[in-house]
């Protein structure tokens, strides 16, 4: 009974709650017929009732807690979209009270803007009438009101901005509503025939009926916001006008109040100086003590008078600062402007190459914030000297009392005028350090304004350099090549041939000579010397090829005095191009042409000392034949194609910096593009020689290292080397002249970036190679030794020996015989060196590949604070994904082997340790790479889950035990049973532990062949590792000697054998033990002690030629096996004796 009544109460408590919600769409019908009045408390009534329905819901207890759960979210959601629809409407009606009184308010602001500039007042009369006080706080009153005026035209230009965003949104946002207005009409249909007791699909009805009221109104807003859009900018942009031009009056108000009190702190201040001087004239009669201080009231005065002026000069400063700040934040707007236009035009792009070069520089700022910084602290330290001051005139009757009392001889009259001057003096000191206080205060605060106005704009530079950065170099600089060229190159060429240019030049040269004579004759004296000296250092290479050869006087130093001399040897041209340009560079108002032919010549120097130091490297007795041991066809290829591109290389640079330096010669652009295409073309034909596949250097390298990478990838990296330059070609060719004098630069480093890491590479190798001679020399030197006391024993033990055996060198070991480890090491140094300088090569045109972050191919969504947001996944992601992956396998194979070398080798852990560290870190590596480059893909956890869910599954079937080999691979690393290096013995295979991975272990037999042995065997199986905790291994060998044998003879044998052998070792000692009496044999065992598995087998055989050689000696038997066999003689046995095969069986009959 009792409970029929609770499902009673409950029934009728549902209903209860539940039936308001049913008729909600006609009460809401209802109220828009309302008055005002009555509908306005509507939506709060609403969301009472919803919060009365929640709380109901929660204080049920025969409700289901997963329904109950989501019911109450149902309900909040219902709760949270009838507030956001109130607050939309709230906003809709502000929107339509703003649009009602727009037109009015547009009529007002545009006659505001026709009326003219209010007269300035007339500052300057009234300033005189007013005193210094009132000055100053109407100077502060007009800053205030400038401060104000600079704020309301902020709120207009944020508001502005904020409108076009929300309405460049809005039809994005229009229609996701409107679509999700549909679905949630589609679900209110299906729901129609919902039963009122059933809590949680009403809850969701109410939840879905304020959405769509939140969603109606929001899209009427927006429609009503597009609608008035091209009305509201013109409300806002007014608005945000009239706000301007009344900053614009405000300013300059604020200024010639600002000017009026300069000029009276700066009048107060002289009058203060005039004063102190004037004070001292009416006592010259004084003594020494009180002229002192009047004296330092002058000073203070004086002091006052040069801030006044100091200030005057920053507040100049900060003004024209805030100028600057002001024009280039106009730019930049310009600019987004202009690169946000559909068609980018050369005029567009000349114009933004030209703001580029105008853009301030960081550095400017660095030096001028450290100078601002240094006069901070001076004007901090003059402040705590003046408080100081100050405290000391706390009490001035006493200070007066004091100077007084050491004046001498005074009259009472002299005293006391004495006493009124010095009070009066100090009144004064004390009203100086006040406006001196006043004004330090002023000029900190004016050096902050001006630090932080600094600090604005380089900001805006480096953001305005980004963007044009981004931007130019995909805008056309200059017109295409057409036929108009030919008539301009013409022109250009005579600029260069004028006689009177030449001339010109000539009188510069002179002038520099005259005005700098000394410099110029140590300036020829030392490209004499370079000239003569090329002789003494082909002579001084062939020296030291010649000591090369000789292992024994062969050494780095040589080493590096042929890189001395190749660098003397190539220095030559590019030392008598630089020092007359240089000179003429530093010439005052040297001429056009001047100027011309010094950029050519600096332009030539770079490229003309890398080739003159490579065509000297490859020179005979030069560093690549000699010490990097360079094949004689690739230096014979590469000195050949140097002697032809040298030239072109080196004229065409030559107008190329000659024409860049004098950007303001009419036809300058078509010489410099010739030029520019010139070298790019020939710099095409010349990778193309020297890399071909068939004569050229990668032919040796294909030779020589088949497998590695870079002759894998020849087929990519070949063509893109010949295509490169011709790429240049093009963009000068179509416009891009801009773009492809930049990448030219930039490729033209990177070559010079990976010659010198070949040079680096080679340098270091011949290290290595000198290091490991070294150490062959000394291991020949020890082996000898040991030969020489082995010979020694053999001499005392058996005569002398016939001979002695000399130092044996080893052949000659070349950089070709340097161990994969150290290469793999090198590779990875070089491949960061060059990772870095690439980075820093590049860098500068890195925000041009920032379009690539507009190239998108597909998206993912995530939710970030709890918004849903979609994320493109672009062109550049995927660069960047490639990039980190290539990253990681290169990593992932060589950081561990470096780190083992840096760090590992100099902590006190075993090999087994170092190499489990070395592996965990590369499985690290890999796994770091695999998350970012999922990661920079798109590909998060909650897309890995089904392949997560399949892995489990699969576990269970196919999967265990590749699961068990990994799990056994992880035991193997950390425990350590056997490390790298090994001997072991896991079941019937014998060998040596080659490779450890994460699934099996490799495992080297003796007969050299490589067993892959997956790990659960070593976990799970017996395992005998023979080096493990102790190397030393014990042999024994048994030998059976004869019945009558001497025992104590054959035991000392034994004993001799083990010692006179030098691979037994003496602790523990050999040992020869009589074992007992066998069937055929005397059975004896000799055990010894070897030092490692792998002299096990040599040395059971050496042990085994030695006894059976001592015991011939000694004429000790080794016993036969022998066999007693005992005849049953009770019948007659038929005997064959076979004397010849051939001849028939005799038989012999034995009897008993």
């Amino acid at each position: 009974m009792q409970n029929i009544l609770k499902k009673l109460v409950g029934f009728l408590i549902v209903s209860s709650i539940w039936l308001s919600p049913v008729f909600l769409p006609e009460i809401q019908a209802q109220q828009t017929a309302m008055p005002p009045s009555t509908a306005a408390s509507s939506p709060a009534t609403i969301i009472e009732e919803l919060k009365s329905r929640r709380l109901a819901i929660e204080n049920m207890t025969d409700i289901d807690a997963t329904a109950k759960t989501d019911s109450l979210k149902y309900i909040d959601r219902a709760i949270a979209y009838a507030e956001l629809a109130i607050s939309t409407n709230k906003r809709a009606n502000e929107f339509s009270q703003l649009i009602q009184t727009a037109p009015e308010r547009l009529k007002i602001l545009q006659a505001e803007l026709k009326k003219p500039f209010m007269a300035p007042e007339k500052v300057a009369a009234r300033a005189q009438e007013m005193s210094t006080l009132k000055l100053e706080q109407r100077l502060r009153q007009k800053k205030a009101e400038l401060a104000t005026a600079e704020s309301r035209q902020q709120k207009w230009s944020d508001r502005l901005t904020a409108e076009k965003a929300i309405t460049d949104q809005s039809p994005e946002q229009l229609a996701i509503a409107t679509s999700r207005l549909k679905d949630i009409q589609t679900e209110l249909e299906t729901m129609a025939g919902t039963a009122e007791t059933d809590i949680l699909d009403n809850s969701k009805l109410l939840s879905l009926k304020s959405e769509r009221e939140q969603l109606t109104a929001e899209i009427k807003l927006n429609e009503r916001r597009q609608r008035s859009y091209n009305l509201l900018i013109e409300l806002f942009s007014t608005e945000r006008e009239v706000a301007q031009k009344a900053v614009e009056g405000r300013e300059k108000m604020f200024k010639s109040w600002h000017v009026e009190v300069q000029k009276r702190r700066q009048q107060e201040a002289a009058q203060t100086r005039e004063d102190a001087q004037d004070a001292i004239v009416e006592v010259p009669l004084l003594p020494k003590i009180v002229q002192d201080q009047f004296d330092f009231n002058i000073q203070l005065s004086t002091e006052l008078e040069k801030i006044t002026r100091e200030e005057t000069v920053l507040a100049g400063k900060y003004e024209g600062y805030q100028s600057r700040l002001k024009a280039l934040e106009e730019e930049f707007d310009t600019a987004k402007k202009r690169v946000d236009s559909t068609v980018l035009t050369q005029a567009i792009g000349l114009a933004l190459r030209k703001q580029r070069l105008n853009l301030p520089s960081a550095d400017q700022y660095f030096a001028g914030s450290d100078a601002r910084q240094i006069k901070m602290s001076e004007v901090s330290e003059k402040q705590i000297e003046l408080d100081q001051l100050q405290r000391e005139l706390s009490d001035p009757k006493a200070l007066a009392d004091s100077v007084i009392v050491s004046v001498r001889f005074l009259s009472d009259v002299d005293r006391k005028s004495l006493d009124s001057k010095i009070q009066e003096l100090i009144t004064n000191r004390l009203d100086i350090i006040h406006k001196l206080q006043s004004g330090n205060d002023r000029i900190f605060k004016l050096i902050q304004d001006i630090e932080f106005t600094e600090q604005q704009l380089v900001n805006t530079a480096e953001e305005f350099g980004e963007l044009l950065d981004r931007h130019l170099l995909w805008i056309r600089s200059s017109k295409p090549v057409g036929t108009g060229d030919i008539k301009k190159l013409q022109v250009s060429l005579r600029f260069f041939l004028n006689p009177d240019s030449w001339g010109q030049l000539f009188k510069d040269l002179g002038r520099s000579f005259h005005q700098k004579t000394t410099i110029w004759i140590i300036g020829l004296l030392i490209g004499l010397f370079l000239i003569v000296s090329r002789r003494w250092a082909r002579r001084k290479l062939k020296y030291i090829a010649e000591c090369v050869e000789e292992q024994l006087e062969d050494s780095f130093l040589l080493t590096i005095k042929a890189l001395g001399l190749t660098v003397l040897l190539a220095a030559v041209w590019p030392f008598l191009l630089a020092f007359p340009a240089i000179q003429l560079m530093r010439l005052d108002q040297a001429g056009p042409f001047s100027t011309g032919i010094v950029g050519g010549l600096i332009n030539v120097i770079r490229p003309l000392i890398f080739m003159a130091l490579f065509y000297s490297i490859c020179r005979q007795n030069g560093l690549g034949e000699i010490h990097f041991q360079w094949p004689a066809s690739s230096r014979r290829t590469v000195k050949y194609n140097l002697g032809w591109l040298t030239p072109i290389v080196v004229v065409s640079t030559f107008f190329l910096g000659a024409m860049k330096t004098v950007p303001e010669f009419e036809y300058s652009d078509a010489l410099a593009k010739l030029a520019l295409m010139t070298v790019a073309l020939a710099i095409s034909i010349f990778t193309a020689r020297i890399l071909r596949f068939n004569g050229g250097i990668t032919a040796e390298l294909i030779e020589k290292y088949p497998q590695s990478w870079l002759c894998r990838l020849r087929y990519l990296w070949y063509p893109l080397a010949i295509l490169m330059p011709l790429l240049i070609i093009w963009l000068a060719a179509v416009g891009y002249y801009y773009s492809a004098i930049e990448i030219g630069s930039l490729v033209g480093k990177t070559i010079v970036l990976i010659l010198t890491l070949i040079v680096f590479n080679d340098l270091v190798l011949r290290m290595l190679t000198l290091v490991r001679r070294r150490v062959a020399i000394k291991k020949a030197i020890v082996n000898q030794d040991l030969h020489l006391k082995s010979a020694s024993r053999a001499e005392a033990a058996a005569g002398p020996v016939r001979g002695t055996r000399s130092l044996r060198m080893e052949p000659m070991i070349g950089m070709s015989q340097i161990d994969e480890q150290t290469r793999s090491l090198l590779k990875l140094v070089l491949f960061i060196f060059a990772l870095v300088g690439t980075w820093t090569i590049w860098e500068p045109v890195f925000p041009a590949f920032g379009i690539l972050q507009d190239i998108e191919f597909w998206s993912y969504s995530t939710v970030a604070d709890g918004v849903a947001k979609t994320v493109p996944i672009t062109l550049a992601n995927i660069s960047l994904a490639v990039i980190v992956a290539v990253i990681t396998i290169i990593a992932g194979r060589n950081l561990p082997g470096l780190l083992e070398v840096i760090l590992l080798n100099r902590l006190p852990l075993d090999p087994g340790a170092r190499y489990a560290y070395s592996t965990v870190c590369r499985y690290a590596i890999t796994a770091i790479g695999i998350i970012f480059v999922f990661n920079k893909i798109g590909v998060r956890w909650g897309n890995l889950q089904w392949l997560v869910a399949a892995l489990g599954v699969g576990l269970g079937f196919g999967l265990q035990e590749i699961v068990a080999n990994f799990v056994c691979g992880l035991i193997v690393l950390f425990e350590r049973p056997f490390r790298v290096g090994d001997t072991v013995t896991i079941g019937d295979i014998n060998g040596t532990v080659s490779r450890i991975r994460i699934r099996a272990t490799t495992v080297i037999d003796w007969d050299r062949k490589e067993l892959i042995v997956p790990n659960k065997e070593f976990v799970v199986g017996r395992l005998i590792n023979w080096s493990l905790s102790d190397k030393y291994v014990r042999i024994r060998i048994p030998v059976g000697i004869a019945y009558g044998s001497d025992t104590k003879l054959a035991e000392k044998l034994l004993m001799q054998v083990a010692r006179k052998n030098p691979r037994v070792i003496s602790k523990p000692a050999p040992d020869a033990v009589f074992k007992g009496f066998g069937d055929n044999s005397l059975n004896f065992e000799l055990r010894v002690y070897i030092d490692g598995i792998d002299d096990y087998i040599p040395m059971l055989h050496e042990l085994n030629l030695a006894i059976d050689n001592a015991f011939k000696e000694a004429g000790v038997t080794i016993a036969f096996p022998q066999r007693d066999v005992h005849l049953d003689a009770t019948d007659p046995l038929e005997v064959r004796v076979v004397s010849d095969p051939v001849q028939p069986l005799k038989k012999k009959t034995l009897s008993g």
